[in-house]
Protein backbone atom coordinates (compact mmCIF):
# COMPACT_ATOMS: atom_id res chain seq x y z
CA UNK A 1 0.00 0.00 0.00
CA UNK A 2 2.10 3.83 -7.36
CA UNK A 3 3.58 7.53 -8.20
CA UNK A 4 7.00 6.92 -9.66
CA UNK A 5 6.87 9.53 -12.15
CA UNK A 6 9.55 12.59 -10.50
CA UNK A 7 12.62 11.75 -9.34
CA UNK A 8 12.80 13.60 -6.04
CA UNK A 9 15.53 16.36 -5.45
CA UNK A 10 17.31 15.25 -2.52
CA UNK A 11 21.00 15.84 -2.95
CA UNK A 12 22.63 15.10 0.11
CA UNK A 13 25.17 12.51 -0.58
CA UNK A 14 25.14 8.87 0.80
CA UNK A 15 25.46 8.34 4.62
CA UNK A 16 28.51 6.06 4.86
CA UNK A 17 26.79 3.08 6.76
CA UNK A 18 27.96 -0.26 8.27
CA UNK A 19 27.86 -2.07 5.08
CA UNK A 20 26.20 -5.78 4.70
CA UNK A 21 26.29 -6.29 1.47
CA UNK A 22 26.89 -10.50 1.68
CA UNK A 23 23.03 -10.35 3.29
CA UNK A 24 20.66 -11.02 0.40
CA UNK A 25 17.26 -11.51 0.99
CA UNK A 26 16.08 -14.96 0.75
CA UNK A 27 12.48 -14.05 0.93
CA UNK A 28 13.10 -11.50 -2.69
CA UNK A 29 11.93 -14.13 -5.06
CA UNK A 30 9.53 -11.74 -7.43
CA UNK A 31 10.16 -8.76 -9.31
CA UNK A 32 6.93 -6.84 -10.36
CA UNK A 33 5.34 -5.38 -13.66
CA UNK A 34 5.44 -1.95 -15.32
CA UNK A 35 1.84 -0.67 -15.44
CA UNK A 36 0.79 2.41 -17.17
CA UNK A 37 4.63 3.64 -16.69
CA UNK A 38 4.10 2.87 -12.95
CA UNK A 39 6.33 -0.02 -11.08
CA UNK A 40 4.44 -1.58 -8.99
CA UNK A 41 5.58 -3.14 -5.68
CA UNK A 42 4.55 -5.71 -3.33
CA UNK A 43 3.22 -4.29 0.06
CA UNK A 44 1.52 -7.41 1.74
CA UNK A 45 4.56 -7.20 4.31
CA UNK A 46 2.59 -4.23 5.84
CA UNK A 47 -0.95 -4.29 4.45
CA UNK A 48 -2.33 -7.81 3.17
CA UNK A 49 -5.54 -5.84 0.56
CA UNK A 50 -2.39 -5.43 -2.08
CA UNK A 51 -1.70 -8.26 -4.04
CA UNK A 52 0.72 -7.92 -6.23
CA UNK A 53 1.88 -10.39 -9.29
CA UNK A 54 4.96 -11.42 -10.10
CA UNK A 55 7.48 -9.41 -12.24
CA UNK A 56 8.80 -10.10 -15.48
CA UNK A 57 12.37 -9.45 -16.52
CA UNK A 58 11.56 -6.63 -18.58
CA UNK A 59 11.08 -4.33 -15.30
CA UNK A 60 13.78 -2.15 -15.83
CA UNK A 61 16.79 -0.98 -13.49
CA UNK A 62 15.47 1.98 -11.66
CA UNK A 63 11.90 -0.39 -10.41
CA UNK A 64 14.21 -3.00 -9.72
CA UNK A 65 15.92 -1.04 -7.59
CA UNK A 66 12.51 0.89 -6.26
CA UNK A 67 10.99 -2.34 -5.47
CA UNK A 68 14.78 -3.94 -3.46
CA UNK A 69 14.46 -0.75 -1.89
CA UNK A 70 10.76 -1.63 -0.63
CA UNK A 71 11.51 -4.61 0.05
CA UNK A 72 14.92 -3.75 2.11
CA UNK A 73 13.82 -1.18 4.17
CA UNK A 74 10.92 -2.84 5.26
CA UNK A 75 12.95 -5.58 6.60
CA UNK A 76 15.76 -3.82 7.91
CA UNK A 77 15.07 -0.36 8.03
CA UNK A 78 17.23 2.18 6.60
CA UNK A 79 20.50 2.41 8.28
CA UNK A 80 21.52 -1.04 7.95
CA UNK A 81 20.87 -1.02 4.38
CA UNK A 82 24.12 -0.41 2.68
CA UNK A 83 23.98 0.18 -1.51
CA UNK A 84 25.82 -2.87 -2.16
CA UNK A 85 22.85 -4.59 -0.59
CA UNK A 86 20.44 -2.58 -2.71
CA UNK A 87 22.34 -3.67 -5.31
CA UNK A 88 22.46 -7.48 -4.82
CA UNK A 89 18.90 -7.34 -4.46
CA UNK A 90 18.08 -5.63 -7.22
CA UNK A 91 20.64 -6.85 -9.65
CA UNK A 92 21.80 -3.64 -10.66
CA UNK A 93 24.90 -2.21 -11.47
CA UNK A 94 26.18 0.56 -9.56
CA UNK A 95 26.42 2.53 -12.32
CA UNK A 96 22.67 2.04 -13.36
CA UNK A 97 21.98 3.14 -9.54
CA UNK A 98 24.08 6.02 -9.82
CA UNK A 99 22.42 7.30 -13.51
CA UNK A 100 19.13 7.18 -11.70
CA UNK A 101 19.70 8.06 -8.01
CA UNK A 102 21.92 10.68 -6.39
CA UNK A 103 22.38 8.61 -3.23
CA UNK A 104 20.48 6.35 -1.10
CA UNK A 105 18.36 8.58 0.79
CA UNK A 106 16.91 9.80 -2.77
CA UNK A 107 16.06 6.40 -3.89
CA UNK A 108 14.35 5.96 -0.24
CA UNK A 109 12.10 8.57 -0.60
CA UNK A 110 11.00 7.59 -4.13
CA UNK A 111 10.49 4.33 -2.19
CA UNK A 112 8.28 5.92 0.36
CA UNK A 113 6.20 7.47 -2.37
CA UNK A 114 5.45 4.27 -4.26
CA UNK A 115 4.77 2.62 -0.80
CA UNK A 116 1.94 5.85 0.41
CA UNK A 117 0.51 5.80 -3.56
CA UNK A 118 0.10 2.19 -3.68
CA UNK A 119 -1.61 1.85 -0.10
CA UNK A 120 -4.39 4.63 -0.20
CA UNK A 121 -5.14 3.69 -3.86
CA UNK A 122 -5.12 0.04 -2.95
CA UNK A 123 -6.47 -0.23 0.58
CA UNK A 124 -7.20 3.10 1.74
CA UNK A 125 -9.63 4.17 -0.79
CA UNK A 126 -11.23 1.42 -1.41
CA UNK A 127 -12.39 1.13 1.99
CA UNK A 128 -12.99 3.83 3.59
CA UNK A 129 -14.81 5.56 0.31
CA UNK A 130 -16.70 3.12 -0.46
CA UNK A 131 -20.14 4.83 0.38
CA UNK A 132 -21.87 1.29 -0.16
CA UNK A 133 -21.08 0.36 3.51
CA UNK A 134 -22.24 2.63 6.19
CA UNK A 135 -19.24 4.80 7.67
CA UNK A 136 -18.65 2.79 11.21
CA UNK A 137 -18.25 -0.03 8.78
CA UNK A 138 -16.30 1.28 6.74
CA UNK A 139 -13.78 2.01 9.94
CA UNK A 140 -14.39 -1.78 11.35
CA UNK A 141 -13.97 -3.13 7.86
CA UNK A 142 -10.40 -1.07 7.52
CA UNK A 143 -9.66 -1.65 11.20
CA UNK A 144 -9.80 -5.65 11.07
CA UNK A 145 -7.82 -5.41 7.73
CA UNK A 146 -4.97 -3.89 9.73
CA UNK A 147 -5.41 -7.16 12.34
CA UNK A 148 -5.43 -9.72 9.31
CA UNK A 149 -1.91 -7.92 8.38
CA UNK A 150 -0.68 -8.57 11.49
CA UNK A 151 -1.85 -11.68 11.97
CA UNK A 152 -0.81 -13.20 8.33
CA UNK A 153 2.75 -12.15 9.45
CA UNK A 154 3.25 -13.52 12.96
CA UNK A 155 3.21 -10.33 14.45
CA UNK A 156 6.45 -9.20 13.22
CA UNK A 157 6.06 -6.05 10.86
CA UNK A 158 3.62 -3.34 11.17
CA UNK A 159 4.36 0.47 9.71
CA UNK A 160 7.52 0.89 7.68
CA UNK A 161 6.34 4.76 8.31
CA UNK A 162 6.16 4.36 11.89
CA UNK A 163 9.56 2.66 12.16
CA UNK A 164 11.31 4.63 9.97
CA UNK A 165 9.95 7.43 11.10
CA UNK A 166 11.65 6.28 14.78
CA UNK A 167 14.98 5.32 13.07
CA UNK A 168 15.34 9.00 10.54
CA UNK A 169 12.99 11.37 11.55
CA UNK A 170 15.63 13.59 13.72
CA UNK A 171 18.41 13.42 11.78
CA UNK A 172 17.39 13.12 7.93
CA UNK A 173 14.74 16.33 7.35
CA UNK A 174 13.64 14.84 4.00
CA UNK A 175 12.08 11.49 5.23
CA UNK A 176 10.46 13.64 8.63
CA UNK A 177 8.40 15.76 5.78
CA UNK A 178 7.26 12.73 3.57
CA UNK A 179 6.57 10.91 6.51
CA UNK A 180 4.56 13.57 8.01
CA UNK A 181 3.03 14.03 4.94
CA UNK A 182 1.86 10.16 4.47
CA UNK A 183 0.16 10.63 8.34
CA UNK A 184 -1.69 13.82 7.26
CA UNK A 185 -3.04 12.28 4.12
CA UNK A 186 -4.24 8.88 6.08
CA UNK A 187 -5.56 11.34 9.09
CA UNK A 188 -7.66 13.06 6.57
CA UNK A 189 -9.02 9.37 5.16
CA UNK A 190 -10.09 8.65 8.81
CA UNK A 191 -11.41 12.26 9.61
CA UNK A 192 -13.72 11.95 6.74
CA UNK A 193 -15.33 8.72 7.30
CA UNK A 194 -16.02 10.03 11.10
CA UNK A 195 -17.34 12.98 9.98
CA UNK A 196 -19.85 11.17 7.85
CA UNK A 197 -20.38 8.67 10.54
CA UNK A 198 -21.66 11.72 13.15
CA UNK A 199 -23.83 12.79 10.52
CA UNK A 200 -25.31 9.18 10.16
CA UNK A 201 -25.53 8.81 14.36
CA UNK A 202 -22.85 6.03 14.24
CA UNK A 203 -20.38 8.33 16.16
CA UNK A 204 -20.13 10.37 18.40
CA UNK A 205 -20.24 13.68 18.03
CA UNK A 206 -18.96 15.76 20.96
CA UNK A 207 -15.16 14.58 19.06
CA UNK A 208 -14.14 16.80 16.34
CA UNK A 209 -13.66 14.74 13.52
CA UNK A 210 -10.25 15.56 12.82
CA UNK A 211 -8.93 14.58 16.83
CA UNK A 212 -10.96 11.63 16.65
CA UNK A 213 -8.99 10.38 13.57
CA UNK A 214 -5.56 11.49 15.12
CA UNK A 215 -6.41 9.42 17.59
CA UNK A 216 -7.28 6.33 15.48
CA UNK A 217 -3.84 6.54 14.11
CA UNK A 218 -1.98 6.75 16.99
CA UNK A 219 -4.22 4.00 18.66
CA UNK A 220 -3.25 1.57 15.81
CA UNK A 221 0.27 2.59 15.34
CA UNK A 222 0.67 1.79 18.99
CA UNK A 223 -1.36 -1.19 19.34
CA UNK A 224 1.12 -2.35 16.03
CA UNK A 225 4.20 -2.08 18.33
CA UNK A 226 2.54 -3.73 21.12
CA UNK A 227 1.78 -6.18 19.20
CA UNK A 228 5.13 -6.90 17.63
CA UNK A 229 6.58 -6.90 21.22
CA UNK A 230 4.03 -9.47 22.75
CA UNK A 231 3.69 -11.71 20.02
CA UNK A 232 -0.11 -11.75 19.88
CA UNK A 233 -2.47 -10.72 17.52
CA UNK A 234 -5.44 -10.78 20.51
CA UNK A 235 -3.79 -7.29 21.17
CA UNK A 236 -4.82 -5.45 17.93
CA UNK A 237 -8.11 -7.36 18.47
CA UNK A 238 -9.19 -6.27 21.56
CA UNK A 239 -8.38 -2.39 21.07
CA UNK A 240 -9.80 -2.53 17.80
CA UNK A 241 -12.80 -3.17 19.80
CA UNK A 242 -11.73 -0.58 22.31
CA UNK A 243 -11.39 1.94 19.48
CA UNK A 244 -15.11 1.51 18.55
CA UNK A 245 -16.55 1.63 21.80
CA UNK A 246 -14.81 5.10 22.57
CA UNK A 247 -16.09 6.40 19.53
CA UNK A 248 -19.59 5.19 19.25
CA UNK A 249 -22.44 7.67 21.07
CA UNK A 250 -23.47 7.64 24.51
CA UNK A 251 -26.18 5.18 24.67
CA UNK A 252 -27.34 6.02 28.26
Amino acid sequence: MACFGNTIAFVCETIRLPRSENVRMSHMTSRLPINAGRANIRTEWFYPCVKMTSATDTANSRQKLIQATVELMSARGFEPMGIQSILDAAGVSKSNFYYHFKSKEELCLAALDAMAEQFFTECVDPILSNNSLKPRKRLEKFLKTMSEMMESACCEKGCPFVNLASETADYVPAFREKISLFFDRYQQKLAQCYKEGVEAGEFRSDLSPNVAAQMVLACMNGTMVLTKVHKKSQVMKDNIRAVIALLSPNQS
